[in-house]
C-alpha cells in the first residue's frame, strides 16, 4: 500500500479536493486510469488534476506557451524527485518514480488542452502535439491511454458528455478547483507552523520563518499570517526563556569582576541572552 508521505496533500485535504474534481466530466473521465497508477505516480488523481490545472493557467498567462510548456516539462521531473511530507520532511524518490509521476500530469494536461475545442479549431494543437511526441514512448502513457479511453467509453454510455472548456483561463468551471489547492496548501503551511511552534524552540520556529518567508514573496504574501504567528511565538518562547533564567539565579546578576566574567557560567549565558536576544520581528526583518 502506498505510503501517505508520498502525497503532495493529507489525506482529509485531498477528500475536500476530490468533492470538487468530481464537478469536472473530464476529472470522472481520467479519474479510473490515474487511481490505477498512483502507485507508480505517488499522487492520487484529484492530485494529478490539480498539478496539471496549475499547468494549464500558467501556459495560459504565459506569453511564449510553446516556450513554457519546455520549461514546465524539464523541471518537473526535477521537483517530483522529491515530496515533502507531513512536518516538512523530505521523501526522496527515484528517476523512475519522478518520471512516472511527470507522464501523469502532462497526459493530464494533454487531455485538458485538448478539451478546448475540436482538433481542426483548437488554439493549443502544437502543444499537444509537443506532449504527445515526448511521452508515446513511456509504457505509462500508454496505460494510461488506454484505460482513459476505457473510462470515457464508460462515461458517455451514461450520459456523461465531457463540454468544451478552456482549462488555460480562470474561469467558473476551474476557479472552485483552484481556490480548493490554495486552501489545501494553506492548511499544510499551517500545519507545519503548528508543529513548530508546538516544539517550543525559538531556533525550530526561526527555521521554518526562514524558508517560508522566500516563499510567501513568491505568492503574493498570501501566509503572511502565518508568519505574524511565528514572529509572536518566538517573541513569548525567547521571553520566557529569560524569565526562566532570572527565576533560577535568584533575580540577580553576578558583576564582572577583573574582567574575568561572571562566576556562574548560567548567568554569562542569561547576560549573553538578555543583552543581545533578537525579536522574531527583527529576524524576519533578516530574512
Amino acid at each position: 500500500m502506498l505510503e501517505d508521505a508520498f502525497h503532495l496533500f493529507p489525506t482529509g485535504v485531498r477528500d475536500g479536493l476530490l468533492n470538487v474534481c468530481l464537478s469536472h466530466s473530464l476529472f470522472c473521465n481520467l479519474y479510473e486510469a490515474l487511481a490505477a497508477c498512483e502507485d507508480r505516480t505517488g499522487l492520487a488523481p484529484e492530485e494529478v488534476w490539480s498539478e496539471a490545472l496549475r499547468m494549464a493557467q500558467r501556459l495560459g498567462q504565459s506569453p511564449r506557451p510553446d516556450f513554457s510548456i519546455k520549461h514546465d516539462y524539464a523541471h518537473l521531473v526535477f521537483r517530483y524527485r522529491t515530496f515533502v511530507a507531513g512536518g516538512g520532511v523530505e521523501m526522496h524518490r527515484s528517476d523512475a518514480q519522478a518520471d512516472a509521476t511527470r507522464c501523469a500530469v502532462f497526459t493530464t494536461l494533454l487531455y485538458m488542452l485538448a478539451a478546448t475545442s475540436s482538433v481542426d479549431d483548437n488554439p493549443y494543437a502544437r502543444l499537444c502535439v509537443f506532449i504527445v511526441r515526448r511521452l508515446r514512448e513511456e509504457p505509462l502513457y500508454q496505460d494510461l491511454c488506454r484505460d482513459i479511453r476505457r473510462g470515457e467509453s464508460e462515461e458517455e454510455a451514461d450520459g456523461h458528455f465531457v463540454p468544451p472548456t478552456d482549462y488555460t483561463k480562470c474561469t467558473a468551471a476551474v476557479e472552485d478547483t483552484l481556490v480548493a489547492v490554495q486552501e489545501g496548501e494553506w492548511m499544510q503551511v499551517g500545519e507545519l507552523v503548528q508543529e513548530a511552534v508546538g516544539s517550543h524552540s525559538p531556533q525550530v520556529c526561526t527555521s521554518v520563518m526562514h524558508v517560508l518567508t522566500g516563499y510567501n514573496r513568491k505568492h503574493g504574501h498570501r501566509y503572511q499570517a502565518h508568519i505574524d504567528r511565528l514572529h509572536e511565538a518566538i517573541d513569548r518562547m525567547v521571553e520566557e526563556q529569560n524569565s526562566a533564567r532570572i527565576v533560577e539565579n535568584n533575580g540577580t546578576i553576578n558583576h564582572i569582576e577583573n574582567n574575568q566574567g561572571p562566576v556562574n557560567g548560567d548567568v554569562k549565558e542569561q547576560r549573553f541572552l538578555m543583552g543581545n536576544r533578537m525579536s522574531g520581528k527583527q529576524i524576519g526583518a533578516k530574512c
